[in-house]
């Protein structure tokens, strides 16, 4: 769903939630990476009701992110009428770990693109060479990859 309106949707820079640490750790992810794809869904009202992560986190980071999430997105998406509508959306976060003065991390993600995704329901799936992707349980045309090479 392409007419969805960009500007309708507010995505704040993050500010107050963010997490404690006692030493830095590899971004958290089970195999180290950098960004860390989100499928997010969002209610006519501009809540975020559901994250899935391409990669798995730990609970505490799945509960960091869940936060993050919630104060970046503050309004629904509307439609061509004009009227909010709930959608769903693809993130590229990055976990962002600065050192305090006394020793400990404060860690929070940080929002690197936004991009809408057609009405569906889609999950994360990797192809046969393990390649992340998006697929649709509705037979949406599916396979958007998200890997380093591909362009979104």
């Amino acid at each position: 769903m392409r007419s969805l309106l960009y500007s309708t949707m507010v995505v704040a820079s993050l500010s107050s939630t963010s997490a404690i640490a006692t030493g830095p750790t590899p971004l958290g992810f089970s195999d180290n990476h950098a960004l860390e794809p989100v499928l997010v869904s969002v209610d006519e009202q501009g809540k975020v009701t559901d994250i899935q992560p391409a990669y798995p986190l730990t609970p505490e980071l799945t509960r960091l992110l869940r936060a993050n999430l919630s104060e970046m997105i503050r309004s629904p998406v509307t439609g061509k009428n004009g009227k909010p509508v709930a959608t769903q959306l693809v993130m590229k976060l990055a976990l962002q770990v600065d050192k305090r003065n006394s020793g400990d991390y404060d860690a929070h993600f940080v929002s690197l693109s936004v991009k809408p995704l057609p009405l569906g329901k889609w999950y994360w799936s990797s192809d046969a060479i393990g390649q992340l992707a998006l697929a649709s349980a509705d037979g949406n045309s599916g396979g958007a990859s998200m890997g380093p090479n591909s362009v979104w």
